[in-house]
């Protein structure tokens, strides 16, 4: 019998696939300026990972944005050629109903922003998101991000369950490693058939 209560699920190329260099290529051919300057704005200093800790808003993203590359374009074509980034991944979408349909828990634990959240949850091929998570913790929401332990404390509060009665799945070791350093239990996602042999070694699905 598994002692595991409450499963969180990283987004990222875990239940969606994503790819960066698409946003690049298209926020150039909005702007006018190149694919490396788009990176090079968002990548090589900190404004995606302050914009996905929240620490500034969706509007402040824009300014910055638009002050660096000198580019005249509005908040909604930047959020959407930033964001339209994402493909389902179907046999985990599918196996998150298979889990929930069988009575099980399940969190949502991602490091995300707010523009990518608000388009996948506007998206009709991310319905999942509407109807198979008890909670959601997201990094822009909480003001941290993985692997900072801080929300994994957050995320174990939030399930009402013991740090050790949880399963975490994610793509990135670094974030599993600190999740187990918190006590949950772990994996890192490298495919569905992991994903499924895991899950059935500590009989949660059969």
């Amino acid at each position: 019998m598994s002692h595991i209560e409450f499963i969180y699920f990283d987004l990222g190329n875990v239940l969606v696939s994503f790819d960066h260099s698409r946003a690049f290529k298209q926020i150039a051919g909005i702007t006018g300026v190149t694919p490396t300057l788009v990176e090079q704005i968002l990548f090589d200093g900190r404004l995606q990972s302050q914009y996905e800790r929240g620490e500034i808003s969706t509007a402040e993203f824009h300014a910055y944005f638009c002050e660096q590359s000198r580019a005249d374009i509005s908040l909604e074509k930047l959020c959407h050629a930033a964001s339209d980034i994402f493909e389902p991944l179907h046999d985990s979408i599918q196996l998150l109903q298979t889990l929930k349909n069988a009575g099980h828990r399940l969190g949502l634990l991602s490091n995300t922003c707010d523009c990518h959240w608000k388009f996948c949850l506007a998206d009709p091929r991310f319905k999942f998101l509407h109807t198979e998570f008890e909670n959601t913790v997201l990094s822009f929401m909480k003001g941290l991000a993985k692997p900072d332990p801080a929300i994994y404390q957050i995320a174990a509060r939030e399930s009402r369950c013991d740090p050790g009665e949880i399963l975490f799945i994610d793509d990135l070791e670094e974030n599993v490693i600190a999740a187990r350093d918190c006590g949950f239990d772990g994996f890192q996602f490298r495919g569905f058939p992991e994903l499924l042999n895991e899950l059935t070694k500590r009989e949660l699905i059969r």
